[in-house]
């Protein structure tokens, strides 16, 4: 499994961690959090540091991309064009929840979470860093533009 970092440790960065859990693709590394005390442990993962300390993390760790756990739209966008800043070319992941339900021809963009319950219907296009959470419906043939979010 490829190594992977969450920026963000707290009440959402718990259900994105549970989401990347379950799903079974990665193996999380940490939490990657400037508000948090660094070695501070979360769910009982460490936090490692701001995005400051990526480059680092990225070598020592060897970290393949992360997902942003932010549930404020505006607040996720600041947190992403700051990591782009540090490591330009940074990995964003999509995660999904076992418990998603995603139609046929959806489109994701990346850095997106579907949490437990999200239904997503066929031919839908879900743009950059969005949120759908837990029990979210997005119509068939819809569209979420990027940094937006979908509650039940």
């Amino acid at each position: 499994m490829q190594n992977v970092i969450i920026f963000g440790a707290s009440g959402h960065g718990s259900v994105v961690l549970d989401c990347l859990e379950k799903e079974g693709k990665y193996n999380v590394i940490g939490f990657v959090d400037p508000y948090k005390l660094k070695g501070a442990r979360v769910n009982g993962y460490q936090v490692l540091g701001s995005e400051y300390d990526l480059p680092y993390l990225i070598n020592r760790s060897n970290i393949v991309g992360g997902i942003v756990a932010i549930g404020d739209n505006w607040t996720r966008k600041c947190i992403v064009d700051r990591i782009v800043r540090v490591v330009p070319h940074f990995n964003f992941i999509n995660t999904a929840h076992p418990k998603a339900i995603i139609g046929i021809d959806v489109m994701m963009g990346c850095g997106s979470v579907f949490m437990p319950g999200a239904i997503i219907n066929a031919n839908s296009r879900i743009h950059d860093f969005c949120i759908i959470n837990t029990n979210s419906s997005l119509g068939h043939d819809s569209i979420m533009e990027s940094y937006s979010s979908l509650a039940p």
